[in-house]
């Protein structure tokens, strides 16, 4: 974007903080789900950031200067206010209805109080996270940096370099509105994501990956049939009794291969992995039917498969659990062409790429272990808050368990996690793939409290976009 968009961008965005007053009254109807919004022209949509709404960030982007359309239109999106950063209805249609001069109301009057808005601009940090234009001296996260860090090396100048701002011709920073801790150069966790585009397995992830059904909203934490088809369950072989059980969940990536974590395929005395199951969304039923205003629907029987290899990440580590992701290869194709059985999208683009999930809610699907400790029949939903990974070191420091950037944490909010049995399994969000939205894995279950749900110890997720130079090189055709 060039640096006179991005000026407009946050002119906008400053003055939507003016009119906050008026902003914070949300229309009732507007709120479908935890993250599922209306748009104004009565579509669906997600509710999400400004800058991570893509079609809206375009819009901005074209218009010449902040005018009193691009104002209206932009108001007219919103859906809330998370630590003084916007959050708009992001269509997943990706059209936006510009607003009619007949819908433009004039324009306030400059008071003191716009005009410190205007003075103290909103601004992105380099971790892609919102921000204020502020002196060094008011930002607390920058005095930690420089307090924990000193004597700074030549990468810690060039780390403050990357949060300056200017404001009437003054240096400042764009210092994060939430409690965010700045990574040092010295902490060996600071690192990017790998850059696979040019990759030469990329072609073997599908571009059509982890449909939306947008059109169908879901309350509570049953989960529709077709919703969730990249869903697989990992079957084993009990030594001690000779039946089976699935023990772990995993996702399709394409025909051939499976995601899930690597506890989930090391070899074990007591467990024989001996097969994948796709196309399942209520265990004891086959097939799954559902009715939907009076009329039946029922997905294709469930596919059982054997596997020809397992593949988990050559440096997990069992003790402090990191590194905890694994690919199987299947003995035979997936029949993807049914709708019970689709593949999710891994975030491969720069745009899906190291993506800051600070204040957001990711979705974790499976048949884990419920509140009574039995395992659940159907697939459920729930979704769960991002925890920072300072606080989430804290949660574990007393442990074995290592947490670093390769991993998000999430939950620790009683009554709402992954548990043992959905281990393997994935961390999604929606997000703009292949030019339209898509559910996209950013995580696989790794580890968590011994009881699901326990406020304090949030759920540890694997981070799928540190792995995919790694997930990419162990595939084949």
């Amino acid at each position: 974007m060039r640096m006179d968009k991005l000026i407009s961008m946050n002119l906008l965005h400053g003055l939507l903080v003016a009119y906050l007053g008026a902003i914070v009254t949300i229309k009732a109807q507007w709120v479908i789900d935890d993250d599922g919004c209306r748009t104004p022209d009565n579509g669906v949509g997600r509710c999400l950031l400004l800058r991570e709404c893509d079609p809206i960030v375009k819009y901005i982007d074209s218009a010449v200067s902040p005018t009193s359309v691009a104002k209206e239109t932009l108001k007219s999106y919103v859906c809330g206010v998370t630590g003084g950063a916007i959050k708009v209805c992001c269509p997943y249609s990706n059209k936006i209805v510009v607003a009619t001069p007949s819908t433009l109301a004039p324009d306030p009057a400059v008071t003191p109080e716009l005009e410190n808005h205007q003075k103290a601009l909103k601004c992105t940090t380099p971790s892609a996270s919102a921000g204020t234009c502020v002196p060094v001296k008011e930002c607390q996260p920058i005095i930690d940096f420089i307090r924990n860090s000193s004597p700074l090396s030549p990468p810690d100048v060039q780390i403050l370099r990357s949060y300056q701002c200017i404001v009437d011709n003054s240096a400042r920073v764009c210092c994060p509105d939430s409690n965010f801790v700045i990574p040092s150069s010295k902490n060996p966790n600071n690192e990017s994501p790998p850059d696979v585009t040019n990759h030469r397995n990329i072609g073997l992830l599908p571009m059509e990956c982890g449909p939306v059904l947008s059109d169908r909203i879901v309350f509570g934490n049953k989960t529709l049939l077709f919703e969730y088809p990249w869903m697989a369950l990992l079957n084993y072989k009990l030594a001690k009794s000779g039946s089976t059980d699935f023990r772990c969940g995993a996702t399709v990536i394409n025909d051939w291969y499976i995601l899930t974590a690597a506890h989930c395929v090391v070899s074990r005395a007591t467990l024989q992995l001996v097969s994948v199951r796709v196309g399942e969304h209520t265990i004891n039923t086959d097939p799954d039917c559902e009715e939907v205003s009076g009329n039946r629907y029922c997905a294709d029987p469930v596919q059982d498969i054997d596997i020809a290899e397992v593949i988990p990440h050559p440096r997990y580590d069992s003790k402090t659990l990191e590194n905890d992701i694994g690919l199987i290869r299947l003995a035979s194709r997936i029949n993807s062409a049914v709708d019970s059985v689709k593949p999710i999208c891994l975030p491969t683009t720069e745009d899906l790429r190291n993506k800051n999930f600070e204040n957001a809610k990711l979705t974790v699907t499976g048949w884990g272990i419920t509140e009574t400790d039995r395992k659940s029949l159907d697939l459920l939903q729930v979704n769960v808050p991002v925890v920072s990974e300072e606080q989430c070191r804290k949660a574990y420091e007393k442990t074995e368990a290592i947490v670093t950037r390769r991993q998000i944490c999430a939950g620790g909010i009683n009554g709402g996690d992954s548990c043992n049995g959905d281990s393997g399994g994935p961390l999604k969000v929606i997000a703009y793939h292949n030019n339209d939205a898509r559910f996209v894995q950013y995580g696989v279950v790794s580890f968590g409290p011994r009881f699901c749900g326990q406020d304090g110890f949030p759920g540890v997720y694997t981070r799928v976009d540190y792995y995919m130079d790694w997930i990419l090189d162990n595939m084949k055709p």
